[in-house]
């Protein structure tokens, strides 16, 4: 059910084809009372409009602190990405702050991102992986694929990464 309130397509599809089979009915019909259908499908569609842009789940929570740490590797701001690494996992922290040094031009998540989320665990884990093209300059000028793989846990109500991996120029 979390494909309802993550993406809002459905939902206007699905509103959409409604209230198109609505509108024939009124013109076919001539009935005044479908324009009252046709009210209430344009409410029960704003309402789930509206319920879908304010519930966060936890993989838009998650997508969104990953973006949060490809934008802030665009900036040399190895502090941001540093915070959402929990403090225990030494190795990518360490990572975190090699990848700043490098100070990437661009950074992009490529749509092939995969989130799997387990919330039947306490506390709740994640799997998170993607390729990441990276652009460098300098020394680094280029564009490399990057497959990255991150492991993360919900402490507290926030997302924080425990482990991750990652593979240069491998597609």
């Amino acid at each position: 059910m979390t494909w309802l309130i993550e993406n809002p397509w459905p939902i206007m599809l699905a509103g959409g084809a409604v209230e198109l089979a609505l509108l024939f009915m009124l013109f076919t019909t001539g009935r005044v009372k479908v324009m009252l259908y046709m009210v209430f499908a344009g409410a029960v569609i704003g309402g789930l409009l509206l319920v879908e842009k304010y519930v966060v789940t936890d993989r838009e929570q998650i997508e969104t602190m990953l973006q949060e740490i490809a934008d802030a590797l665009e900036q040399g701001d190895s502090k941001t990405v540093v915070a959402h690494i929990s403090p225990a996992a030494k190795d990518t922290i360490s990572s975190a702050y090699r990848a700043g040094q490098l100070r990437p031009r661009e950074v992009r998540i490529n749509s092939d991102l995969k989130i799997d989320v387990r919330d039947d665990v306490d506390p709740p884990q994640a799997e998170a992986s993607a390729t990441v093209t990276v652009t460098g300059t300098g020394p680094y000028a280029g564009t490399a694929p990057v497959q990255v793989k991150a492991w993360l846990r919900k402490v507290d109500g926030e997302w924080l990464i425990y482990d991750h991996t990652e593979k240069i120029g491998m597609r």
